[in-house]
């Protein structure tokens, strides 16, 4: 065996030692082969319920450490990483702000049952800066309103919506009002006002972003319809209406369902995911002015779940990701990436990547060249060991120079 072949084989060993993290950014060991061209992490798990992608490309990931305690880790594109230790904060969910990329934790909030009477967020700057800002709120049990949403705000504060109803018993109807409270980077209460959202027929208040000093909320509509005795609710639509700062209505557009919003190069997107005619699950991409005007809209895309959306040089890049399933863990996933002009919003290709133990979840461009792919190994959960093992799962980072060229054994 000559000297290369050794080379290779310390490469291939190398690529699998043991990833350890800590608070300090200046402990933090990765091992890398350039000539594989993949980074493999092999102490930082991903899990879907805690995993959030970053518009920095990169992503931020909660991981568990020990009793009491979360480390949060933000891994780069390149596979450099940061990571800060904190109390725990289990069962909360993630935001990351679209311009400054803050990072916010949060309690959940479920406007389908009502919503919340307290709400506790936790907020780390985009560089997980150890000066981590706890916001708390809480509303007395006898008063009427409860939390339904909330959005990070662009100066590290945090705006909450709440709501109100009460009954009308004289001609049997309910009085429901809208309320923003402001919560400051420093953690203490601001004011709170009365909100008109001056849109028709609102049935449920569904998303809640702040972009460049507007607003963007997006409602469900209904109508409703009295036969006979009875009085029928019917869900009309979706809609996205533009605030500006001092919650003035700017404009507002039916959209064909609920949609993530995004801010990249300077421009908003949302990508919503409705049923079709044919009552099949697709996707599309919408593009938005600063006044809410709706100024291009993609075809409709069948795709699984939405996991990023990304620029690179003009081009859109959204990753999706489906799985089949016979009972208990996913058999097999299938990746899907879809390139769109970022103008446009006109389809350039669709890349299926379909692997049995691979999941596909982001895709960055690469600061030299080509791009950086962000998947997930799995491996066989039927057996017992391998199913309670969650260090099976971790994230890997492959640079290609052509999204088509991905090899994945």
């Amino acid at each position: 065996m000559n000297l290369r072949h050794y080379i290779l084989i310390l490469l291939l060993l190398t690529i699998t030692s043991i990833l350890y993290l800590s608070c300090s950014k200046e402990d933090i060991q990765y091992y890398y082969s350039p000539s594989l061209n993949v980074k493999f992490l092999s102490d930082v798990l991903y899990a879907e319920r805690t995993t959030t992608v970053s518009g920095d490309s990169s992503i931020v990931i909660l991981v568990s450490r020990s009793t009491g305690f979360e480390t949060l880790v933000k891994v780069h594109g390149d596979g450099t990483m940061d990571s800060i230790q904190f109390e725990n904060l289990s069962g909360y969910k993630s935001i990351v702000t679209p311009i400054t990329n803050d990072i916010f934790f949060h309690t959940d909030i479920d406007p389908t049952r009502g919503g919340a009477k307290e709400i506790k967020i936790v907020r780390f700057d985009h560089n997980l800066s150890p000066n981590a800002a706890m916001l708390s709120y809480y509303l007395p049990y006898d008063d009427e309103r409860l939390i339904q949403l909330f959005t990070p705000l662009e100066n590290g504060g945090a705006l909450l919506l709440e709501e109100s109803q009460s009954y009308n018993e004289e001609d049997w109807t309910y009085i429901i009002k809208y309320y923003m409270t402001e919560l400051k980077p420093d953690g203490k209460v601001g004011k709170t006002i009365e909100f008109n959202p001056s849109v028709e027929d609102i049935s449920e208040i569904l998303c809640f972003n702040q972009i460049n000093n507007n607003f963007i909320i997006q409602y469900s509509t209904m109508r409703v319809e009295e036969i006979g005795e009875y009085e029928y609710e019917y869900k009309t639509g979706y809609v996205a209406a533009f605030y500006d700062e001092n919650f003035n209505l700017i404009n507002s557009a039916t959209i064909p369902g609920v949609a993530t919003i995004f801010y990249l190069d300077n421009q908003i997107y949302g990508v919503t995911s409705y049923n079709n005619e044919l009552g099949l699950s697709v996707s599309s991409i919408i593009k938005f002015d600063d006044k809410g005007n709706i100024v291009a809209s993609s075809d409709a895309m069948r795709c699984g779940s939405l996991k990023s959306l990304s620029v690179s040089d003009g081009t859109l890049i959204m990753t999706t990701q489906t799985y089949t399933q016979s009972y208990g863990a996913p058999d097999s996933y299938e990746g899907k990436l879809f390139l769109i002009n970022k103008e446009t919003l006109a389809d350039i290709d669709t890349i299926k990547m379909a692997y049995d133990n691979a999941a596909l979840f982001a895709v960055f461009p690469a600061k030299d060249y080509g791009y950086s792919v962000f998947l997930t190994r799995k491996y066989d959960y039927k057996h017992v060991d391998n199913f309670k093992d969650e260090n099976l799962h971790n994230v890997y980072i492959y640079h290609v120079k052509d999204l088509h060229n991905l090899q994945v054994e």
